[in-house]
């Protein structure tokens, strides 16, 4: 069996270790005998313990093990998609104003334009009819 061994050692000597995990893992991930073994191995042949984490990166278990961390899937994190949205909805809604307060808006508007020309505003009118066209106006009445 040790030249059984031997052979797979041969076979595997160079390669890297890929631990692939949602990063729900026990702290430490191993024992400390497993870790002195990996650390032998490591200076030994030169391999490296990539771990790629399912989900958002964050900090876990993996990143005592493993030599890099990658992320898989870390932008379609459903909970973090839902954050982003939500957050993107909530600045949009501050940003714009509500229609009672845009309308609020247009009549100050209107008042102070016709208080600085002296007059009341009126409604909308017809000015001028041609064809299918019509010319309407907002009249600032003296």
């Amino acid at each position: 069996e040790p030249d059984a061994q031997r052979g797979a050692d041969v076979a595997y000597f160079g390669a890297d270790v890929l631990l692939i995990s949602d990063g729900e893992l026990p702290h430490p991930p191993v024992d400390e005998g497993t870790m002195r073994r990996l650390h032998r191995l490591r200076e030994r042949s030169g391999f490296e313990v990539h771990g790629l984490l399912i989900g958002a990166a964050r900090e876990t278990p993996l990143d005592v093990i493993c030599d890099q961390v990658h992320t898989f899937l870390g932008d379609w994190d459903p909970l973090a998609l839902l954050r982003r949205r939500t957050e993107e909805r909530e600045s949009e809604e501050e940003a714009k104003p509500s229609a009672r307060e845009e309308l609020v808006r247009q009549r100050e508007a209107r008042r102070a334009k016709a208080s600085v020309k002296g007059g009341r505003v009126a409604g909308p009118k017809v000015v001028r009819r041609g064809g299918s066209h019509q010319l309407m106006a907002v009249m600032m009445m003296a």
